[in-house]
């Protein structure tokens, strides 16, 4: 409440309200309900299990409360929601692998200016599954044991081992079979006794099985064959002691007795443990007998030992007799008491009398007083509201609970045992105090709030929120407003206030509304302000509905044209009213604030003679005034410019002067002479042209027609014989003002034109060769007019037949000559008239005609077309025989067109040509076999000219004919096959020769008549004879083939060559016969391990029992081992999981192998096809969209869809379905079908990304689903102004000279991200800094020296209104000196961003003022970011460019950082670092500090600071051990390659070195060296030893071989 008193008198008072919202910002790190969290799941749980949900709450509000799960460990066996916070498994898991996992979660809000984030442990373990079937280590077993054996004499004991746990790895033995009877088993040791006596001979043997405590239980099986041997031959065993005692804690290693005994077969015992030593607890010395404690004893989980030790001989076979040996473990306290759970969680009602609250229990492993146990309370008790029983543990409340005092009690109880040394444990009770409804609600605040006039039906204005110290349903207000007329609703339970009449700013423009507040036993009540803004609901209107103007031609650019206005009532930026054009206009442009318009180029007046041009000078454009609301509302006007024509153009006559002559007695009134002056680029009346004479004196002798032009004869001009006029004539237009120009018209008065020239003769020919040259005078053309003066002068001209230009007159001479070269081929004669016009007012014309016969030259050489020919001619063709008839032509007539032939050149004179005819033949024998082809120039030329010529190239392809028949080179073939071969193989090989070459001398084989059926074929090429069908020796044994040689093409009669081919067949194993080649089966993928497949059969038809037996197996495509075969029945059965989705179809290949040497194998496939359950669930293969903020609600945003690796009808359709956890689900709504659409528009500056939990179902049975998150990405609009942005960029280089290039992006402030701006700078030093157009990148040209300059930036982002920034940048060079004396300082800052946001300048700035009046300052000229911390490398700076040493840096520094921390909130964690200190080297790598940069230069950006530097080098180096390299020494040097051992040794890779492995016979450090085996004289019998690489040979006498000369 804000009170307000005037000055007056009487003073006034008036009251108004304040309403402050206090805006969130991101002060609260997200928490979990637990440090820590445990969860045990199954080892066999699927992919995809939900293991735990584990919330954090963020006290914040909007998105500084929106949070994210990430998570770290667990092998990549686990994944979080990042939504939800839900955890499930990710792989399949296997507990024998890896027990338990710790995975970190952590959560991250997304506030700003930066993220929030804690985290928390979940410990998994898993949980044993009975996944493992006990396994006996060895069988069958066989022991020998003395006859006779008494009854309950140690016999055998077997070993056994399951790597499960718990139950699921308690063993139980029992024996089973045909003699079982006579042995028992201890069920727990596995040790087997003689359950009567025992005697004989023959070997008994029995079956042992055990089988784990799992459910079901998993078992195995083997057998014992006892065999009875003589007693006399056993061992004779005894112990010093056969009972012992010892307490828990007795020390590993204490000897517990000495086993002894003598071996009655000669030779030493051995000892071993034979049953009971579970745990290894106890072990014996093989060699002494010495029986001592192997592992620590405990009372708790094994009480009594009985152990059986073995002694063994060293006969063959072994004997062995055994002793047993008891051990009792006495208790001692060494277990400390163990709670049930921790903690203990109990909820209690506030305001109850004293009463129980719970009992705590804690068990104790330890027995006797060890186990009693005494509780007591230790800490968390306030105010001493409870009390505990020390005996039973029993918590009672001492007196009434509080919840609004203390809402939750944390109870430290304290178990301690009643043993000598107390063992104890304390646990943790949470009492948490339930709520009653004693406290009334509280509103949170003075309510006030702003709602557009707009606003919509239900448009939500505000929401009253009241506090309550009470919670849950007590603490839950319902709302309500009494005065029901307003327009105004409250929502009952959230309390939103909504429109509910619409609303008008005019009428109401604030509304106080009481509300009021109640919980189920308390009502209040306040007072809500509500006030009506204005919205933008006004267009803009002009004045005029359109504008009409005529506007003069403009030459001036820029000029104002006309102005036009509109006004706005809305208020402020609602109000101001701005124009623009809205389509571009060439001509004009408008002021955006006045109105005002100006041309942008020069107007001219244009003409519009046709209709089509009628509007060419009308320039109509649309003008928008638009106001400045959001969203802004535009009003259109039409302004229509006419250009209207000026006169600024003067006539032009046609010709600068005009003469004509005149008879004397022309008529007064004729026409002599028209003048013509055009005006045309002027239009209308201003291109209008009148005449006038302007020498009055000769106005009385010629007449001139203003409008048209025409001089004509005004009076007589006989007198004026001979007489020359010069008259001046003015062409003016009647533009205003009017525009002239001047011409001059000389008349000359003549005597009457009587005689028309003459041509004598009137026709001429002239005779020209086609060669003759261009520019020669034909004939000079002459003509005589009989009259006098300029009746007589002559012009000529070609009139008529010179259309082409071939010739050119004379026009004063009459010469006329060659203007183009003639071509009598072309044409061969030209025909044209010359014509001879007098000089006369009335010229009189004469005419000529001229006839020019082209005379033809020989310019032309005979062609040949083409000039390459390619006959052909049959070998033995008879002498004469014609080969080619070749043409050529000649484009010459007459005797210039006689051709002759001749051969110029040839490679052979096999051939003539005919001189006149051009036809070629030929002379003498062709033979195929010795030529295929020869080749001829042929020269054709003129006759007698031989220097007009041209030759042809004649190539001739000699045709062979087929003289030769193809005969085999042996009349008969022998081969040899054996009956196992296969399809393809080759027996032989037959050939035949033709001397004929070419094609005609190809030869071609085939088998022919019934040879065809005997499972043999020919190779039609190369004679090869191979196998085409089963060969059976049994059937037949010699096959006799008929092969057939031929040439191409078909048989003519005696031309092929015939053989017979013998081919005998070799016996072979025959493999066996499936019954069928294909096998199908269809089985369910879900069926267990041990199901019944099929069976498949197979036959041996072979005679030999070694061929016909044979066994099945499976070959290729049994991927996994899924399936087994038995071999001798042949049914195959399911051995591993099958799994359809992974692989559907199985192409199992079987095969029957016989026992043949070689064995013979036959094959046949069986294909397993899996029908498909379902048993996966579905998967989101769409999760990624996008929606463009501000969108309407109802948008549609995607359309889900999922893919199920089952198949039909295990797969869709699919339902969606969203998973309520989060704000995200708030803002969208997600159909069955998997349509997502947005609920309400979407600020993407709140929030930016969504992530959504949906949950897909497929349409099996039984129904499958999966949780999928699908991230949904706010696309930006340009929606908020930018604003100004001052940054200061400090630009260090390294060395005497920066390279330039850009400094960093100077964009203005913008909470929009995709905004394009176009920057300028406006002040500057514009010669050293430039911005390239449509960027707002700021870069600077190359410079050696240190300065500071200011520049200022105008931002635009297209949209909205300009803004200036200012910009500040620093040079500063540095060098070694700078390096050398530098320190590094580690800093505890968020980040190196936020550092540079929040924390640089006043850290620069508080350091330097520390430095004031030392003449010195901090030059900090390189920072970076490494392993999540952010470093800064310094020095100080005098002013005389020397360095404080790095020694002085450190001191000044440790001195004023707690000034830094406390001044600029920027702690120095290490102040000159050592990354040495940490030892990054590996491997015994030393580390050596070095701060160093590179030439390269980086940039690091924020919103206040840029920093442009060289880039940081890892400050230090490492100096590696032998064997390792890389920056830390982490490489391991591989000594093996290339491979530095010989003679086969094999490398092992040492540090810094190798060491060879080394073969038989070989040795040194590479295997390099011969061992010489003969120095051991390894031959006997005197034989001799001879020495190789890697071994050596016995050379033996008579009668010894190399076996017994080696042992004997």
């Amino acid at each position: 409440m804000t009170v307000f008193t005037s000055k007056g008198s009487p003073a006034l008072t008036g009251t108004g309200t304040i309403a402050v919202k206090v805006d969130d910002v991101n002060d609260n790190v997200p928490k979990f309900a637990f440090n820590m969290y445990s969860k045990t799941i199954p080892e066999d749980a699927p992919t995809g299990t939900d293991v735990l949900l584990v919330n954090s709450s963020d006290a914040d509000a909007s998105v500084n409360a929106v949070i994210s799960y990430s998570l770290t460990g667990g092998n990549a066996q686990f994944t979080i929601n990042p939504s939800t916070g839900q955890i499930i498994s990710s792989a399949l898991l296997d507990r024998e692998t890896k027990e338990n996992y710790t995975l970190i979660i952590t959560a991250k809000d997304t506030g700003s200016p930066r993220s929030l984030s804690s985290s928390t442990s979940v410990l998994v373990t898993l949980a044993d599954v009975n996944d493992n079937p006990p396994k006996f280590q060895h069988h069958p077993y066989v022991t020998h044991i003395p006859s006779p054996t008494s009854s309950g004499t140690f016999v055998f004991a077997v070993t056994v081992t399951d790597a499960d746990v718990g139950p699921n790895a308690e063993l139980h033995f029992s024996l089973s079979g045909k003699n079982s009877e006579k042995f028992r088993i201890d069920s727990k040791r596995g040790a087997i006794m003689a359950a009567e006596r025992l005697s004989g001979t023959s070997e008994v043997t029995f079956s042992v099985n055990v089988k784990d405590g799992g459910l079901p239980p998993r078992t195995d099986s083997t057998t014992v064959t006892v065999r009875f041997v003589n007693r006399e031959d056993f061992p004779r065993v005894q112990a010093d002691q056969h009972t012992f005692m010892f307490p828990e804690n007795q020390a590993v290693g204490t000897l517990v007795t000495s086993v002894s005994g003598l071996s009655s077969r000669g030779g030493s015992l051995s000892y071993y443990i034979a049953s009971g030593n579970f745990g290894n607890t106890f072990q014996i010395d093989q060699l002494t007998g010495q029986f001592s404690i192997n592992q620590p004893l405990d009372y708790e989980t094994i009480q009594n030992y009985v152990v059986w030790v073995e002694a063994r001989d060293t006969g063959f076979p072994p004997f062995s007799s055994y002793v047993k040996l008891e051990i009792t473990v006495m208790d001692i306290n060494d277990n400390a008491p163990v709670f049930g759970r921790d903690p203990f969680i109990v909820e209690v009602l506030e305001n109850l009398s004293p009463s129980k609250i719970i009992t705590v229990t804690a068990v104790d492993k330890d027995s006797g007083a060890n186990g009693q146990l005494n509780y007591e309370i230790i800490s968390g008790n306030k105010e001493n509201s409870f009390s505990i029983n020390h005996a039973n543990g029993e918590i009672r409340s001492v007196r009434p609970l509080d919840r609004e005092h203390v809402a939750q009690y944390i109870l430290t109880i304290k178990a301690t045992d009643r043993g000598t040394s107390v063992q104890s444990t304390t646990v943790q009770v949470l009492i948490k105090v339930l709520d009653e409804n004693d406290n009334a609600p509280k509103f949170s605040q003075i309510f006030s709030a702003l709602v557009p006039e707009n606003a919509p039906l239900g448009y939500t204005v505000t929401r009253v929120t009241t506090s309550d110290e009470d919670i849950g349903m007590n603490a839950i207000s319902r709302y309500s407003i009494r005065d029901t007329s307003i327009s105004f609703v409250i929502n009952p339970n959230t309390g939103d206030i909504t429109v509910s009449r619409l609303l008008n700013r005019e009428d109401t423009d604030r509304y106080r509304i009481k509300v009021s507040a109640h919980d189920s036993g308390w009502t209040v009540s306040t007072d809500v302000t509500i006030f009506v803004t204005d919205i933008n609901d006004n267009s803009p209107r002009f004045t005029k509905p359109s504008y009409y103007l005529d506007c003069p031609e403009f030459n001036e650019v820029g000029a104002k044209i006309t102005e036009i206005s509109a006004t706005d009532p809305d208020e402020g930026s609602n109000g101001q009213v701005f124009y623009f054009i809205k389509s571009q206009s060439e001509f004009f442009r408008i002021n955006a604030s006045t109105g005002e318009i100006f041309n942008k180029q020069s107007l001219k007046f244009q003409s519009s003679s046709s209709s089509t041009n009628a509007h060419l000078n009308r320039h109509s454009f649309i003008v928008t005034s638009s106001d400045r609301g959001s969203p802004p509302l535009l009003s259109e006007t039409t302004v229509t410019i006419s250009v209207v024509d000026s006169n600024d153009n003067a006539p032009q006559f046609t010709s600068s002067q005009y003469f004509t002559p005149v008879t004397k007695n022309v008529a007064v009134g004729t026409k002599l002479i028209k003048v013509t002056a055009i005006d045309a680029k002027d239009f209308g009346l201003n291109s209008k042209v009148e005449y006038i004479i302007s020498n009055d004196s000769l106005a009385d002798k010629f007449n001139l027609d203003s409008n048209t032009g025409w001089i004509s004869v005004a009076s007589s001009l006989v007198k004026y014989m001979n007489q020359n006029f010069l008259i001046k004539i003015k062409a003016k237009d009647k533009g205003n003002p009017p525009l002239s120009s001047e011409t001059t018209v000389q008349i000359v008065v003549t005597e009457e034109n009587y005689h028309t020239p003459e041509f004598s003769p009137n026709h001429a020919t002239i005779i020209v060769p086609e060669s003759h040259a261009v520019g020669a005078i034909l004939r000079t053309m002459s003509a005589r007019d009989k009259d006098a003066d300029m009746n007589g002068l002559i012009r000529y001209n070609i009139s008529s037949g010179n259309e082409l230009g071939n010739f050119a007159i004379n026009t004063t001479t009459g010469a006329l000559r060659l203007a183009k070269p003639l071509d009598y081929e072309l044409c061969q004669k030209h025909k044209m008239t010359v014509s001879a016009v007098d000089g006369g007012w009335v010229a009189r014309t004469g005419y000529c005609n001229i006839t020019v016969n082209v005379i033809d030259v020989n310019d032309n050489s005979p062609t040949f077309n083409p000039e390459d020919y390619f006959p052909s001619v049959l070998e033995n063709a008879p002498s004469g025989t014609t080969v080619i008839h070749l043409s050529a032509t000649d484009i010459d007539s007459g005797p210039n067109a006689v051709i002759a032939y001749a051969v110029q050149s040839s490679d052979s004179d096999l051939f003539v040509i005919n001189p006149n005819t051009g036809i070629i033949t030929t002379q003498g024998f062709l033979d195929y076999e010795t030529k295929q082809s020869y080749h001829l120039t042929i020269k054709a030329f003129n006759v007698p000219d031989e220097d007009r010529c041209s030759f042809a190239n004649v190539n001739i392809h000699l045709e062979g004919t087929n003289e030769y028949v193809p005969r085999f080179v042996s009349k008969l073939y022998y081969f040899e096959v054996s009956e196992a071969a296969s399809y393809g193989t080759i027996v032989g090989e037959v050939f035949a020769s033709d001397r004929d070459m070419g094609t005609d001398g190809d030869v071609h084989y085939l088998i022919f008549g019934s040879s065809r059926k005997k499972g043999f074929q020919i190779d039609d090429n190369s004679g090869q004879i191979y196998v085409t069908g089963l060969l059976d020796r049994e059937k037949e044994e010699r096959i006799s083939l008929k092969a057939l040689a031929k040439n191409a093409g078909s048989i003519r009669g005696a031309d092929i060559d015939e053989v017979v081919v013998n081919i005998t067949i070799l016996d072979a194993n025959d493999p066996p016969v499936f019954s069928l080649k294909m096998y199908n089966v269809q089985i369910s993928e879900g069926v267990p391990p041990g199901t019944h497949v099929t069976f498949v059969s197979a036959f041996d038809s072979d005679s030999l029992p070694s061929w016909n037996r044979f066994s099945y197996f499976i070959g290729n495509g049994n991927d996994n081992g899924a399936f087994s075969i038995n071999p001798q029945t042949g049914q195959v059965t399911v051995t591993a999981e099958l799994d359809r989705e992974i692989l559907p179809v199985y192409n199992l290949t079987i095969l029957a192998i016989d026992s043949g040497t070689p064995s013979a194998t036959g094959s046949a496939s069986l294909l397993v096809t899996l029908e498909d359950i379902n048993d996966n669930g579905p998967t989101l293969s769409t999760i990624e969209g996008a929606i463009m903020e501000n969108s309407r609600a109802g948008t549609l945003v995607m359309t889900l869809q999922s893919s199920d690796p089952d198949l039909p009808p295990n797969q869709g359709p699919f339902s969606y379905y969203l998973l309520s956890t989060g704000t995200a689900t708030s803002y969208f709504s997600l159909s069955t079908a998997g349509v997502l659409t947005t609920t309400r528009e979407i600020d993407r500056e709140q929030i930016s990304d969504f992530y959504l939990s949906v949950v897909t179902r497929d349409s099996g049975t039984p129904q499958m689903s999966s949780t999928g998150t699908v991230h949904i990405k706010v696309i930006d609009q340009n929606d908020n102004p930018s604003q100004p942005r001052s940054v200061e960029i400090f630009v260090s280089y390294y060395g005497s000279l920066f390279p330039g290039g850009i400094l960093g992006h100077v964009k203005p402030q913008d909470p929009d991200v995709l905004d394009s701006f176009q920057c300028s700078l406006t002040s500057g030093v514009t010669t050293l800094f430039s911005i390239p157009s449509d960027t707002c990148d700021l870069s600077s040209v190359a410079r050696s020296t240190d300065g500071t300059f200011d520049l200022t930036v105008l931002s635009n982002d297209g949209l909205h209104s300009s803004v200036t920034s200012s910009i500040r940048v620093f040079f500063s060079g540095f060098n070694n000196a700078t390096i050398d004396n530098s320190i590094l300082l580690r800093l505890s800052v968020q980040s190196l961003k936020e550092f540079l946001t929040n924390h640089y300048l006043h850290f620069l700035r508080i350091a330097n003022s520390q430095l004031t009046g030392l003449g010195t300052t901090v030059q900090l000229f390189g920072v970076y970011e490494r392993n999540n911390r952010t470093f800064m490398m310094v020095a100080v700076k005098r002013n005389n460019y020397q360095y404080v040493n790095s020694g002085g840096v450190t001191t000044f520094f440790e001195s004023i950082k707690e000034i830094l921390f406390r001044q600029s909130g920027v702690r120095i964690e290490s102040v000159d670092h050592d990354s040495c200190l940490e030892n990054p080297c590996q491997n015994g790598g030393s580390c050596l500090r070095k701060l160093s940069v590179s030439p390269k230069l980086i940039s690091y950006e924020s919103v206040p600071v840029v920093i442009v530097a060289n880039e940081p080098l890892q400050p230090f180096t490492c100096k590696c051990m032998a064997g390792y390299d890389g920056t830390l020494c982490e490489v391991d040097i591989d000594e093996c390659l290339p491979p530095p051992c010989h003679n086969g040794g094999t490398c092992q890779n040492l540090v810094g070195g190798f060491s060879c492995s080394c073969s038989r016979g070989f040795t040194g450090m590479a295997c390099e060296r011969d061992i010489n085996e003969c120095l051991s004289s390894p031959c006997k019998n005197s034989a001799l030893c001879q020495n190789f690489p890697g071994s050596f040979n016995c050379v033996c006498k008579t009668g010894y071989t190399v076996h017994n000369a080696m042992i004997q």
